[in-house]
């Protein structure tokens, strides 16, 4: 009995204890026990109570949590039902803003597009001075709006991040002296200097993109013309720094204007913002130029900032990262006909003078620069008594000199008595200002700013004609013979009148016939009536636009089902080109179109060979000749002898080279011949010469086997008559 007293209630308690470890917590111990026995009894029981409380409480707070997360998951998928929603209306936005934009620029451009053409077909005609000043500032202003247009289309591209930077090998100098050629007139009609210092260690060739490096440039350079009412705007190019095969260039823009304040600087980097609201009343513009500027010069790796302060100028600083190209520089520069070459310059502008000194340094081995004009005699005569005389001059020249008949009596003089060729720079592209000076005998006249290889080709010119190669290529005063193209027959299709106007009105001024019609239903039956070369189709017109008149002339089974289809639109999006060329058109020209346009068309797309004919262009022209040879007859007739000598072997090398497909000694040939061409009053060979150069860039055209063709007949020309014929 004592046996079963003990026991039987452990073995009671050993069961519980089991069935509570298999989760049973709901399991009491009732044994009947005294004693110990019952305490453990109690605590057992209570252990259990506790445990089963404990259970329900988490199993609660589990419940509790279950639910909240799942109320979480609700709301987050609602919130992502809600993202899609936006993201959804926000693209939709875009492409809305895509199409709005797309519709903008066309509506705009379309009539803008008769006007700037128009305007540019009246300036070729005769006009009194009134009427061609009315037009110059007409041309002015359509300009302008196009400028503002094709602002607001960048910086929406780059808002959208579909704008990309192109990675080509590239000339930094060069690529400076074209944005400065661009805004010199701008520069010129205020009398300001325009300077460019391109310091020696920067690298000549780099990897980059070269447009858009002249965009940042131009919109640099063009405000601080704008803004500046006299004194000087200078362009500098330094090197910042160099690792392995990188660099960081560093371009400041320095201005004597206007100048701002610490709270304009701040603004003039955002969207739409200028210094103050007067500005844009004064100055115009849609205060997008420096935002692009930014934006690109982000995209190049490198930050852009101004100094400035107001009426004291502005500094413009941007720097961009890019690759140096090691391949060798081909120039037409052959730098030794002008070795130990020793030169005077005369401006009164320091920097005038140390853009020229970075030029010449290279070249010559004896700089001496003037400020005082009354010194360039001094100096002169000092060098001819020691037996050291200079070999050339370089002579500034304001665009009214005050002192123009001392300019005179020093060209004069130099050559009766120093024996000392003169160059004029001028602050001007005027030609009669360029005439006024050649013909009292100067050398040559430059505009400035002075462009490394117009200098150079000028000097060589000067002093060694019998070995120069590449003649300069300005040629001041001269007139230009320009190809025409008469054995073409070409469609043209715009629902807009002034446009189809005007396009025909381009093409039968290069003698291109052209057949007109004003809706794609009558482009399509002009296509089963006549053969055509090319056709110009306009994009956006009523009833049948141009992508789906492009298709139904393609799959017609008809004489113009392969005729290449050229898009005239008035879109500038990014995405529209490859629509059209899905659509089926060969290629795209967006308004306004110029006459130029067309002709690389015509060019490129024609399939038939050119005949080129020019403008009352002799074989050989011995007035141009002697213009050319500065007034001299006796130079102008030995550079024509000496071009009529070579030009036989010339033309057997050429034309062996081109049998044998060697394009690199082909290229080098007719580069050589382009620039004897240039000098000797040949202006029909010329341009053959200069088209066979051109068409060398892409060996593979069709036009290239015509254009060697035109060239030997040009040569063939010259070759069967005597040249005392011509003179």
């Amino acid at each position: 009995r004592m046996g079963r007293d003990v026991t039987q209630p452990i073995l009671k308690i050993a069961s519980a204890l089991e069935r509570i470890k298999d989760g049973k917590l709901n399991t009491r111990v009732y044994t009947n026990a005294r004693g110990e026995l019952r305490h453990l009894e109690s605590g057992i029981n209570t252990m259990a109570a506790s445990l089963q409380t404990a259970h329900e409480e988490m199993q609660q707070s589990v419940e509790q949590a279950t639910a909240d997360l799942r109320q979480t998951l609700e709301t987050i998928e609602i919130q992502n039902i809600e993202l899609q929603m936006a993201r959804k209306e926000a693209e939709a936005a875009s492409r809305v803003k895509s199409e709005f934009l797309a519709n903008m620029s066309h509506e705009i451009r379309t009539p803008l597009n008769g006007v700037i053409g128009f305007i540019n077909l009246l300036m070729k005609t005769s006009l009194d001075g009134r009427q061609k000043d009315y037009l110059t500032t007409i041309q002015k202003s359509a300009t302008s709006l196009l400028s503002i247009i094709n602002d607001i289309l960048d910086f929406s591209k780059i808002e959208a991040g579909k704008l990309q930077l192109d990675e080509v090998p590239m000339d930094i100098r060069e690529c400076i002296e074209e944005s400065l050629t661009l805004m010199a007139p701008s520069a010129h009609e205020k009398n300001l200097e325009l300077i460019p210092i391109i310091y020696t260690d920067v690298p000549p060739r780099i990897i980059g993109d070269p447009l858009r490096l002249k965009q940042i440039l131009n919109n640099l350079i063009n405000n601080a013309i704008k803004f500046t009412e006299k004194g000087t705007v200078i362009v500098r190019v330094m090197l910042e720094s160099e690792k392995d095969n990188q660099v960081v260039l560093c371009v400041t823009v320095t201005d004597t204007g206007i100048g701002m304040n610490k709270e304009a600087q701040n603004e003039i980097f955002q969207a739409f913002n200028q210094a103050d609201s007067s500005t844009t009343r004064r100055f115009g513009g849609t205060g997008l130029g420096l935002v692009i500027s930014k934006r690109l010069v982000e995209q190049m790796q490198g930050d852009i900032g101004v100094e400035s302060q107001p009426n004291q100028g502005s500094t413009f600083c941007f720097s961009f990262v890019a690759k140096k190209v090691y391949a060798p520089i081909s120039s037409s520069m052959n730098e030794s006909i002008i070795k130990n070459t020793r030169i005077l310059i005369y401006d009164p502008h320091p920097s005038v003078r140390l853009a020229l000194r970075h030029l010449l340094t290279s070249w010559v081995s004896q700089i001496v620069e003037v400020d005082d004009f009354s010194l360039i005699s001094v100096y002169l005569e000092k060098n001819i008594q020691e037996n050291t005389p200079f070999d050339i001059a370089l002579i500034s020249v304001d665009q009214e000199p005050k002192n123009s008949q001392a300019i005179i009596d020093l060209i004069e003089k130099s050559h009766t008595h120093y024996t000392c060729p003169i160059g004029i720079l001028m602050n001007t592209a005027d030609q009669s200002d360029y005439q006024y000076f050649l013909k009292n005998g100067a050398h040559f006249c430059l505009s400035k700013p002075i462009r490394k290889s117009q200098l150079f080709d000028n000097i060589a010119l000067v002093l060694n004609p019998e070995k120069t190669l590449n003649p300069f290529s300005y040629e001041p005063g001269i007139e230009h013979y320009e190809p025409f193209y008469s054995n073409l027959h070409v469609l043209a299709v715009d629902d807009y009148s002034a446009n189809l106007k005007l396009v025909k009105a381009l093409l039968e001024n290069i003698n291109v016939r052209v057949t007109a019609v004003e809706s794609g239903r009558k482009a399509i039956q002009a296509c089963e009536k006549n053969k055509f070369d090319v056709i110009f189709m306009d994009v956006q017109m009523p009833e049948m636009d141009g992508i789906e008149t492009t298709k139904k002339i393609r799959s017609m089974e008809s004489i113009n089902q392969k005729t290449p289809i050229v898009a005239l639109t008035a879109h500038a999006m990014l995405f529209e080109r490859e629509v059209l060329l899905k659509a089926g058109m060969d290629d795209y020209l967006c308004k306004p179109v110029s006459d130029s346009d067309l002709i690389k068309i015509l060019k490129k797309w024609s399939k038939k060979s050119l005949i080129v004919e020019t403008k009352e262009a002799p074989a050989i022209d011995w007035n141009l000749a002697i213009k050319l040879a500065g007034g001299r007859k006796q130079l102008a007739k030995e550079m024509l002898e000496e071009l009529i000598l070579i030009l036989p072997e010339d033309k057997i090398s050429i034309n062996l080279s081109f049998k044998r497909k060697e394009w690199g000694p082909m290229r080098e040939q007719v580069h050589k011949l382009h620039g004897a061409c240039c000098y000797c009053g040949v202006p029909r060979l010329k341009i053959a010469v200069a088209t066979l150069e051109k068409s060398l860039k892409n060996p593979e055209s069709m036009n290239l086997s015509y254009d060697l063709e035109k060239f030997n007949q040009e040569i063939d020309l010259i070759l069967s008559n005597e040249l005392a014929e011509f003179i």
